[in-house]
């Protein structure tokens, strides 16, 4: 029995839908810890980063809707949010609506800020990519995004 569980096991892994579950955790692991580390080096934090940029798409966010999109508890966003501020990279009103809600704004060092961020960003994305095509890119953007889809569609497990 033992040998027929460990035959089945084997079939499992070698199953190429399985080898890319595990390739696609292991990628994005290794990928958050260069960027921590890249991010590190420049002072910030990926999920500061991240922050600063929704902040930036979308002024007058709240710290709720900031906790949903980088999917951290609401008192994570607001330690990070009380950093940002710190920083003087954001700023927090309050809602004009819900008095108990903060927005949150860029300040000018924000925008001043984010891009030299996004740099090292892009510097580590050049690095990874080098050496994959367009083409390869492309295929795997589109499997992914099929991936994404399916599991959006399936019930909740």
């Amino acid at each position: 029995k033992v040998a027929s569980m460990a035959d089945d096991f084997e079939a499992i892994l070698g199953d190429p839908r399985v080898q890319m579950g595990f390739l696609i955790a292991d990628t994005s692991r290794l990928l958050r810890s260069s960027f921590d580390a890249a991010m590190l080096a420049e002072g910030a934090t990926r999920t500061k980063w991240r922050a600063l940029i929704y902040i930036l798409r979308d002024p007058g966010l709240s710290q709720s809707r900031l906790a949903e999109y980088l999917d951290i508890g609401r008192a994570a966003a607001g330690e990070t949010t009380a950093y940002l501020v710190k920083a003087g990279l954001v700023e927090r009103r309050k809602d004009g609506e819900d008095n108990r809600a903060w927005n949150l704004f860029a300040t000018d060092l924000g925008y001043e800020t984010a891009p030299e961020l996004t740099e090292v960003a892009l510097k580590l994305i050049d690095d990874v990519f080098a050496g994959i095509s367009d083409e390869e890119v492309d295929r795997v953007v589109y499997v992914l995004g099929k991936m994404s889809r399916a599991l959006e569609r399936a019930p909740e497990r």
